[in-house]
């Protein structure tokens, strides 16, 4: 069963604990993986309809200075492998015509790229997702098995990345092939200061694509997996908003039910003076009124509580969601106990 697919990548923000600058920091086996599907590129030829690399894994952490991106995929070999040479030019022989007969035999490097658009747009309008456009270009980390560390580019198109100079290189990263599986990690400051590279920050939602390459499966240039756009979300520290508003909007609820209750009492007799009976007759509309009021008013304090839960688990703030969902619950049932008693009362009042 293939995992579950989300669009949005959270980058965990470290608060007591440094940057992972290695693969086997103990830092990533707490961290969540991110299932990203890939497919062969067949929109520009030459095309690929047979990629090795199927998906990959993203994790991300960031500590507000710097971000941490560890990408892991199953790959058989570490390209180019000799001892594969003779079985990855069966697989080129093999290919059929509509794989355009352009791929190499096996011996070229395997090839990461991670990408994303150059610059945000206002409406998270997005660059052509094979390495962007001449209209909206694509910002990428290039990673290959035969070059030590990863270097930035700009992309007009796949095939047209032009490489920073090396004075505008910040991305670092590290490589390890084992068990049949290749892991890629790189680190980038947020705000690099260059003019061509994209700022990140916290709580925005980024675009991010990958596209990846096995050489001993004949994949280079246009032939090779891609994946269509992600989000990559930064986590920002949690707001003492978080952990003080539940506890106040809970005591306001508690005060507000206390004087319905006391209200509803006083209308019902058990508070009566002498001429009650008479002034409840010309009050009972009112009474039901208010009644319904409150509870139409809980039920929409509910729904804004429910927005704000789901709000909160989507932007990582765990925490927040399930205050909010707490509180929404208890204003639903709140609102919901309002409108049948108010109903109740009014029919046996009658």
């Amino acid at each position: 069963e293939e995992p579950s697919v989300e669009e949005v990548v959270t980058a965990r923000l470290l608060t007591d604990t440094p940057l992972p600058q290695t693969i086997e920091d103990v830092v990533w086996e707490e961290t969540e993986r991110f299932y990203v599907p890939l497919s062969g590129q067949i929109l520009i030829q030459p095309r690929w309809f047979n990629p090795r690399v199927d998906a990959v894994w993203v994790q991300a952490v960031h500590d507000g200075q710097e971000l941490a991106l560890l990408v892991s995929w199953g790959d058989p070999s570490e390209s180019p492998d000799t001892l594969w040479t003779e079985f990855g030019g069966q697989v080129v022989a093999t290919m059929g015509s509509e794989d355009q007969g352009a791929a190499t035999v096996s011996g070229t490097a395997d090839q990461l790229v991670v990408q994303f658009p150059q610059e945000l747009s206002e409406g998270q309008e997005r660059p052509f997702f094979l390495q962007g456009d001449t209209r909206r270009p694509a910002y990428t980390w290039t990673w290959q098995s035969n070059v030590a560390g990863a270097f930035e580019s700009i992309a007009r198109g796949i095939g047209t990345a032009a490489r920073q100079p090396d004075a505008e290189q910040h991305v670092r990263a590290t490589a390890q092939h084992a068990d049949g599986q290749w892991k890629v990690l790189f680190v980038r400051p947020l705000d690099t200061g260059g003019a061509e590279d994209l700022a990140l920050t916290a709580g925005q939602a980024v675009p991010m694509a990958f596209q990846a390459w096995d050489g001993d499966n004949g994949e280079t240039g246009s032939q090779g997996a891609i994946s269509t756009w992600y989000f990559l979300v930064l986590g920002q520290p949690t707001p003492v908003a978080v952990y003080v508003a539940p506890p106040v909007a809970l005591a306001l609820t508690l005060l507000f039910g206390l004087l319905v209750v006391r209200q509803a009492q006083v209308g019902s007799g058990m508070w009566q003076e002498p001429d009650a009976a008479a002034r409840a007759k010309r009050s009972a509309q009112k009474r039901k009124l208010a009644g319904m009021g409150v509870g139409v008013i809980w039920l929409g304090m509910a729904f804004g509580a429910y927005q704000n839960s789901r709000a909160g688990w989507e932007t990582g703030y765990a925490d927040l969601g399930f205050w909010w969902a707490i509180i929404g619950g208890l204003l639903a049932i709140a609102g919901l106990g309002a409108l049948i008693g108010t109903w109740i009362h009014t029919r046996t009042s009658k």
